[in-house]
């Protein structure tokens, strides 16, 4: 139930409220179309990271088991030993229509070089060259993921409030503007023919 003020500021203020509202519905609407059409995109690339990063945890399993043929159990441990520190990884962020969305992952590396001052083979050179290119590939896949969760959770509740505007809001409003209309034709009305029966003869 809308409580509107009475008289023609009523219609005034209804008039504004509906204006308000149809405007929230382009917005929304253009809203919701524009995540669409970037959860699309996104949707498109998921498949190719994932892929990517399948492959390359792939090659990084053969490369790890040929180094522990060739060295020894805790070869794994002794090249990680030698590096100077862990990996970092950076995630570059940006807006878009007020949802934060990452949009790369960048993996940063210590020096790898120093995986062979361990003295294991070059099969241990390699197995931590493939170990690295799978971790920035995992990262990708996950910023990938993470931007359609973002994408689709502000999806949802772009609907949501759409569809309160569409299906609520604005048939209340219309109905409100309509019911004050005839109130103050009615009421005119009346007033017109007071006028007249208050006429002499």
């Amino acid at each position: 139930m809308i409580r509107v003020p009475p008289g023609r500021t009523g219609q005034v203020w209804l008039r504004r409220r509906l204006e308000t509202a149809r405007r929230g519905i382009d917005i929304l609407g253009r809203k919701q179309r524009l995540l669409a059409l970037e959860r699309e995109r996104r949707d498109l690339q998921t498949a190719f990271a994932r892929t990517a990063w399948m492959d390359a945890c792939a090659e990084a399993e053969r490369w790890c088991s040929r180094a522990l043929r060739l060295g020894h159990e805790h070869q794994i441990a002794v090249v990680a030993a030698h590096l100077e520190a862990r990996a970092t990884m950076t995630v570059e962020w940006r807006n878009m229509m007020a949802v934060s969305i990452p949009d790369n992952a960048h993996c940063a590396f210590p020096d790898l070089a120093l995986a062979s001052a361990s003295g294991g083979s070059s099969a241990t050179d390699r197995a931590v060259e493939t170990l690295a290119n799978a971790l920035e590939k995992g990262a990708a896949h996950a910023a990938i993921q993470r931007a359609l969760a973002n994408i689709d959770a502000e999806l949802l509740q772009t609907r949501r409030r759409l569809r309160l505007l569409e299906r609520r809001r604005l048939p209340q409003l219309e109905r409100a503007l309509n019911e004050s209309r005839e109130r103050l034709e009615q009421s005119e009305r009346e007033d017109t023919l007071r006028l007249r029966w208050a006429r002499p003869g």
